[in-house]
């Protein structure tokens, strides 16, 4: 038997052993996604209450820690988002370029269609996996069973 404890050892009279029983176990249930905690914690912070957590108010870091990749790939696509309309920005101000009317038409009708088309694929993309259009296809053989069939 191996000794993990003090330096006297088992008989070291400052060594003390704690042996638990547990009677009962609990599940506290939380908040269903970081979002309605966020607005908990907004509400709570502009009226001067309490968040209302449900009974988990530890179960917070937990939450948080599972939602850590998700965090760290939005503020990186905030971030490039920032630079890239920094850029843009700067760019557009470094240029004598003018646009007339026309140009600013079909800017205006580019973006919208392609609002529009984005917006329908996707509700089509929805359509067809809520219908089950989606789903895997199943291999049908030929009935050999049935005469006049190869």
């Amino acid at each position: 038997m191996t000794w993990c404890g003090g330096q006297g050892g088992p008989e070291d009279p400052d060594v003390c052993v704690l042996v638990c029983e547990l009677a009962t176990a609990e599940l506290w249930d939380g908040p269903s996604s970081a979002a309605v905690a966020a607005y908990e914690f907004a509400k709570a912070r502009s009226t001067g209450t309490e968040p209302n957590l449900g009974d988990a108010h530890h179960g917070m870091a937990e939450m948080r820690r599972t939602n850590l990749p998700a965090v760290v790939a939005i503020t990186v696509l905030l971030a490039l988002l920032a630079m890239a309309s920094t850029f843009m920005v700067s760019a557009w101000q470094r240029t004598d370029a003018q646009m007339s009317i026309h140009g600013w038409i079909a800017l205006g009708l580019g973006v919208f269609f392609s609002i529009v088309i984005g917006c329908g694929l996707m509700a089509l993309m929805f359509y067809s996996s809520r219908r089950g259009y989606d789903e895997a296809t199943k291999q049908i053989g030929h009935d050999k069973s049935r005469p006049g069939r190869d």
